[in-house]
């Protein structure tokens, strides 16, 4: 699914501040032209400027939040504030998703941020790329592509690390998931 196209950079930082140390978004006080009276700015400005923005969660653990009537992934807006580019997806070096410091996003492809997986839910052998066949053997692939098969889990499991060294994947591919949800403490305003 193609993203929202995001905002222009001049929008962005007009109203938002992004501290690339800390990966955080706050929203940045208004003028009275952006209100319909004087009143709402001087209410919007008391309630949220200085206030960090995109702070709700979604059902995946990234940081979102509203912006000008639309819902935008928070590394998305970070990226585009620090590089003025739209990234097709923004991956999460250290994979804890709410850590949106210029450190940890890298821009990718839906290919690329593939071999960034933590190991998926309903596995059963313990390692990525390595199940059981019902003929009692083991299994290993990379990918699509098939390893071979393996009398025993230690033999299989060595010639997936094999492969993992020998590959573009991400050393983090496979492993467990880091402490991928954080409460933020309070969600996201407009």
């Amino acid at each position: 699914m193609k993203p929202i196209p995001l905002p222009s950079k001049s929008v962005l930082d007009k109203y938002l501040t992004y501290n690339p140390d800390t990966g955080k978004i706050y929203w940045k006080e208004r003028s009275p032209s952006d209100f319909k009276t004087e009143g709402l700015c001087n209410r919007w400005n008391n309630l949220h400027a200085g206030t960090e923005a995109f702070t709700s969660l979604d059902g995946e653990g990234y940081l979102y939040g509203r912006f000008q009537g639309k819902f935008y992934k928070a590394a998305r807006i970070a990226w585009k504030m620090l590089y003025n580019e739209d990234p097709v997806e923004i991956d999460h070096d250290n994979r804890i998703r709410t850590d949106n410091r210029k450190i940890n996003l890298v821009a990718a492809t839906p290919s690329s941020n593939s071999k960034n997986r933590s190991k998926r839910s309903d596995n059963t052998s313990g390692f990525t790329g390595v199940h059981h066949l019902k003929t009692g053997k083991w299994q290993a692939r990379i990918g699509r592509k098939h390893l071979g098969t393996f009398s025993t889990i230690e033999a299989a499991i060595e010639a997936r690390k094999q492969a993992l060294a020998d590959s573009d994947y991400h050393v983090n591919h496979g492993k467990e998931m880091l402490n991928a949800r954080q409460d933020t403490g309070g969600a996201s305003q407009p």
